[in-house]
């Protein structure tokens, strides 16, 4: 997926860090963002895909062997959010930036925490409200404190089914999932020119506590 016209900037997305093909969860994946070299090579495994930013196609070529590499992981209280935000891209251009200076950078997601009852209730009264609002303006019916109780019983229903259909993890499989990724970056970090030797981990808000854990444990 092209977001920016920039040449300088190799995309490998989607890499199953977890090496247990059963055990595997949807997060347990990372994209890298790597300093392009001029060329068209396409010798890289084909386990993940391969997206190359700008007009020209750039690979990762024997130049570059021995580049530092980064592990960054995102923040969210380890509750929210993932390698790709959606909305402003700012996980992916921090890899971005990183391949930029010529640091071959490694993004993972992780296992999440679902929030407790009150911080969903929280969310899902706040959007029940915003489509119950809505709907008041077409029905004037609704426009009572019967549809506060209603829409109070919608959230609660609500946060109730997201908690059980995905009761997410708790510490220290968090941490796990983070040493688990480091432990691949570790193993394959030569596959992108970088030097394992040369490895940082860093993070913001909730992964820079990872990233602190890991380095002391």
């Amino acid at each position: 997926k092209r977001r920016m016209a920039d040449p300088r900037i190799v995309e490998r997305l989607d890499f199953w860090y977890n090496p247990d093909a059963f055990s595997r969860h949807p997060r347990h994946k990372l994209d890298v963002y790597a300093p392009a070299t001029t060329g068209d090579s396409e010798s890289f495994s084909r386990e993940g895909s391969r997206v190359s930013i700008g007009e020209s196609r750039g690979s990762i070529g024997e130049s570059q062997q021995g580049r530092p590499c980064v592990v960054f992981f995102h923040g969210g209280g380890w509750k929210r959010f993932d390698r790709r935000s959606r909305l402003l891209g700012t996980h992916q251009n921090v890899g971005r930036e990183f391949a930029k200076r010529g640091v071959v950078a490694f993004v993972p997601s992780y296992r999440l925490t679902t929030p407790g009852m009150f911080q969903l209730m929280i969310d899902h009264t706040l959007i029940a409200s915003v489509l119950a609002g809505l709907a008041s303006i077409f029905f004037p019916i609704l426009r009572s404190w019967i549809t506060i109780l209603v829409t109070l019983a919608i959230a609660y229903l609500s946060a109730q089914v997201r908690r059980w259909v995905n009761p997410g993890v708790r510490h220290p499989q968090h941490c796990e999932d983070a040493a688990m990724a480091v432990s691949w970056v570790h193993q394959h970090a030569h596959e992108f020119g970088a030097d394992p030797t040369k490895l940082t981990i860093v993070g913001h808000s909730a992964g820079s506590h990872l990233a602190m854990m890991l380095c002391v444990c």
